[in-house]
């Protein structure tokens, strides 16, 4: 039975051996490349004097807080949260006829999306690692919304505290 197995199961061919050395020699220097991306994000970040501020938000770390950053420009274009919620594509849609106006209106989606996607990325986190965001987020659950829709509030009321934080140039300070 031994003898069987060895010639039916598993290759012994010295190929197979170089072609993973290979393979594992390339996932190595992409890694490195990624990290040397990862260094140059990192300190154009902290270049723009905006960027301890965006990290300083559990759950938004320095590729993402970039690209939140970067999505979003200057924050005094912006007036007021609202406008960054509808820039963010996360304002209500409206839906009308005649005299019928929808009551569950969904987010109208029309903004960046990579805003949008980087925003719901910290706010699928932050509930769970500070206490404010977190006892919004059981708040929504017992007002009996799903998980997803609770998660929707949260991305609002991240886009609010985001958008004070940048105005005033000062720090989140994270709730335990």
């Amino acid at each position: 039975m031994i003898e069987l197995a060895k010639n039916s199961i598993g290759q012994s061919e010295d190929y197979l051996g170089f072609e993973l050395q290979h393979t594992i020699d390339t996932i190595r220097f992409y890694q490195s490349q990624i990290d040397i991306y990862n260094k140059q994000i990192e300190l154009k970040l902290l270049e723009t004097g905006y960027g301890k501020i965006i990290t300083s938000i559990p759950g938004i770390g320095t590729i993402t807080g970039a690209m939140i950053l970067s999505e979003i420009g200057d924050i005094n274009n912006f007036t007021s949260p609202n406008q960054l919620l509808a820039y963010a594509g996360l304002d209500p849609s409206v839906y009308e006829s005649g005299n019928f106006e929808a009551s569950h209106n969904k987010p109208s989606k029309r903004g960046s999306k990579y805003l949008r996607w980087a925003i719901h990325q910290a706010s699928s986190g932050i509930w769970i690692w500070d206490k404010t965001f977190n006892e919004y987020y059981l708040k929504k659950i017992h007002e009996g919304k799903h998980h997803y829709v609770a998660i929707g509030h949260i991305d609002k009321k991240l886009i609010r505290v985001m958008f004070y934080l940048l105005k005033n140039k000062i720090s989140f300070i994270p709730q335990k």
